[in-house]
């Protein structure tokens, strides 16, 4: 090939040609082979692809229909959580300590105690004094509080950033223990 014949790109493939007709064709079956599953080949020809480039209205028609596609998708994620972007503060981790005395407790273990204080403040207030159950069961939830939270180290600021923190939710801790023994309970709950 010399220089000036030389094509850049697919364009120089132009040039190029194979020799095939020494390839013997293929064997096709056919009825007579006895083969049940026999289907007949057909034929296909690859479709013919278009050269021809894109227009400036082809890529603008383009974006238009990939921009459509994201801002529905974006739309429908919107919608599902709600519509809004307002941000929740989580709520802060609780970690049940380990039982025994003088452990030093983390700020989550240490929450997890002075919440759990309030609670137990909360189910006293309800429980059915009548029922030998509901106060077995709530001296087993002070029998638990006790071996966790009676006895424990813990630094100083992180003890009161904690206290302060559980101290701002004090009604919220209260009414959850207060749900823990409805009134009127006389026997085991039964969850459904």
């Amino acid at each position: 090939m010399s220089d000036e014949n030389q094509g850049r790109g697919f364009g120089g493939f132009g040039n190029m040609v194979s020799d095939v007709s020494d390839l013997a064709p293929r064997a096709t079956p056919s009825p007579a082979d006895d083969d049940e599953d026999y289907a007949p080949s057909i034929p296909t020809t690859p479709p013919k692809q278009s050269t021809a480039p894109l227009t400036k209205k082809g890529v603008i028609i383009l974006l238009v229909v990939v921009g459509g596609i994201i801002g529905l998708v974006a739309l429908n994620d919107s919608k599902k959580s709600g519509g809004s972007q307002t941000y929740t503060q989580p709520q802060p981790q609780e970690s049940v300590p380990a039982v025994g005395k003088d452990n030093i407790l983390s700020a989550s273990e240490i929450r997890y105690c002075s919440a759990q204080n309030i609670r137990l403040d909360g189910a006293q207030t309800v429980i059915d004094h009548e029922s030998q159950y509901a106060i077995d069961s709530f001296n087993s939830m002070i029998a638990d509080y006790n071996s966790r939270c009676s006895s424990y180290r813990y630094q100083q600021r992180v003890l009161g950033a904690v206290k302060a923190e559980v101290e701002s939710k004090r009604q919220q801790y209260f009414a959850e223990g207060v749900t823990q023994f409805p009134t009127g309970q006389v026997g085991p709950r039964s969850y459904r």
